[in-house]
C-alpha cells in the first residue's frame, strides 16, 4: 500500500499505518583494541525492557572493561532513526556506541 486510503463499498478507508523504509549508507569504524579508559554511548528505544536489558549492559561494562563512562541517548520510536542530535551528541562524547533491541 502507498499510504492512500483504499475503500470499500462500505466507504471504510483502510490507511496503510507503516513508514516507508529509510536507508542511509555507512562504513562501520574500526573496533576499539580495548575499552579500558572508553567513554561508551547507549542508544536506547522506548520498549519496555530496553533500559533493564541496557542498564545491565551498563553494569557488566563498568565491570569487566572498565569503561570510564556510559552515557545514555534515547530514541522515541524503533521503527525510526534516532534523531540525528542524539546521534550527534553521543558522537561527539564517546568513543564506542552501542544499541540494539532490548525486548
Amino acid at each position: 500500500m502507498t499510504g492512500e486510503p483504499t475503500f470499500k463499498k462500505s466507504g471504510t478507508g483502510l490507511i496503510d499505518p507503516t513508514s516507508a523504509p529509510v536507508t542511509q549508507g555507512f562504513q562501520l569504524p574500526k573496533r576499539p583494541a580495548s575499552l579500558d579508559g572508553k567513554t561508551v554511548g547507549i542508544l536506547v528505544h522506548n520498549k519496555c525492557h530496553a533500559p533493564i536489558f541496557f542498564r545491565f549492559v551498563e553494569k557488566k561494562l563498568r565491570e569487566r572493561y572498565n569503561v570510564k563512562q556510559v552515557v545514555w541517548g534515547n530514541k522515541a520510536f524503533t521503527s525510526k532513526p534516532a534523531p540525528a542530535e542524539v546521534v550527534d551528541e553521543l558522537a561527539r562524547q564517546c568513543g564506542v556506541g552501542i544499541t540494539g533491541t532490548g525486548d
